[in-house]
């Protein structure tokens, strides 16, 4: 079994279920953060063998839309606690954050998606910013999701499909 967490509709989830194959279980928590994250984790982490999380760290925008002044206070916790759950699957790998340019917000998303990256990677978790993948897809006007389109499916399902390949190679 793969299961692997991503934070899309659920037309897309469908849609890597069908591409990644019968013994992959996808789970959705869209507006949620690493708590809800690490939660599900925890339940499923005796029966998961390669896991792929998407944390699009939703606890920097307290405001919809908009980037918290600071950054949030707990935030390394949260990072800590993933981590740590996370290195109780035999392969294990998180997308973390995208950038700063891509989402349209301040430059110090960047230092502060780096800096959970780096506590995450520390742990032994293969961690990457996803940015190469969501920046070959198209976004929606909001330019905050991407659009519901065959070819983003397909790009996002490729992209996890390689990083759970590297894992278990």
């Amino acid at each position: 079994m793969i299961p692997v967490f991503a934070s899309r509709k659920a037309k897309v989830l469908a849609k890597l279920r069908r591409i990644l194959g019968p013994n992959t279980n996808v789970a959705s928590f869209p507006g949620h953060g690493a708590a809800t994250i690490t939660h599900y984790l925890h339940s499923i982490r005796f029966d998961a063998h390669a896991i792929v999380v998407v944390w699009f760290l939703n606890e920097f925008f307290p405001t919809r839309w908009k980037l918290a002044d600071q950054y949030p206070a707990g935030m390394d916790a949260l990072a800590e606690g993933l981590a740590e759950v996370l290195r109780s699957f035999p392969y294990r790998a998180a997308i973390i954050g995208g950038g700063a340019h891509l989402w349209n917000v301040p430059e110090r998303f960047d230092i502060w998606a780096e800096r959970v990256r780096s506590i995450v990677s520390r742990q032994g978790i293969c961690v990457v910013s996803g940015l190469d993948v969501y920046s070959s897809c198209e976004l929606a006007d909001d330019h905050w999701h991407l659009r519901s389109t065959p070819r983003n499916k397909a790009m996002l399902a490729s992209y996890v499909a390689n990083l759970v390949w590297q894992m278990v190679s």
